[in-house]
């Protein structure tokens, strides 16, 4: 082989190797979800409570519930609710049970549903096969956490960019709820 043929090689060489790491390194990055499910998670305990629910100061209208099932999974709600009065009066008599069910009702605009399977914050693919599967909702599009992306007639850069999108909304949810239960404190 010539020295033009070897360049050419060593090229793809490196240009596949940067995509697998690439790819790859989406997956195999702590999820940066966990400490804060870990938090929330730790002062429901610490309060006594299953649901927790605050306004999302950063986008006027929308609200965030949550339900924690200890030891199973942590489900977060958040969707823009046309009665905003409805629910600033319902967070101050504290009816988080109340705000979750509404805000899981069909039909809002925004609405954003994490299923956190075993409430350790989101991960793109299981670790193993024995490990549960989180699963999210953002507007009417599904999507599960299992990177079983052709089965669900996604391309790789699609899951990617839908799990990296539930991450960050998952993650401004939970601020939003630390910041009420740290209210309560």
């Amino acid at each position: 082989m010539n020295s033009a043929g070897r360049a050419t090689v060593r090229l793809f060489v490196l240009c596949a190797a940067a995509l697998l790491i690439g790819s790859s390194s989406v997956y195999a990055q702590a999820s940066k979800t966990e400490p804060l499910v870990k938090q929330v998670v730790a002062a429901l305990a610490a309060a006594k409570l299953e649901n927790i629910a605050a306004p999302d100061l950063t986008n006027p209208g929308f609200y965030v519930a949550a339900l924690n099932i200890p030891g199973l999974q942590l489900i977060v709600v958040g969707a823009k609710y046309p009665a905003p009065d409805s629910m600033t009066f319902k967070l101050a008599n504290k009816a988080y049970r109340d705000i979750y069910l509404d805000l899981s009702g069909a039909g809002l605009e925004d609405k954003v549903y994490i299923e956190d399977a075993a409430a350790d914050g989101l991960r793109v693919r299981r670790r193993t096969e024995k490990d549960p599967i989180d699963r999210a909702e953002l507007g009417v599009k599904p999507v599960v956490f299992d990177y079983d992306f052709k089965r669900q007639k996604l391309s790789l850069d699609e899951y990617i960019k839908m799990f990296s999108t539930a991450e960050d909304r998952y993650a401004a949810m939970l601020q939003a709820l630390l910041a009420e239960l740290k209210k309560g404190s």
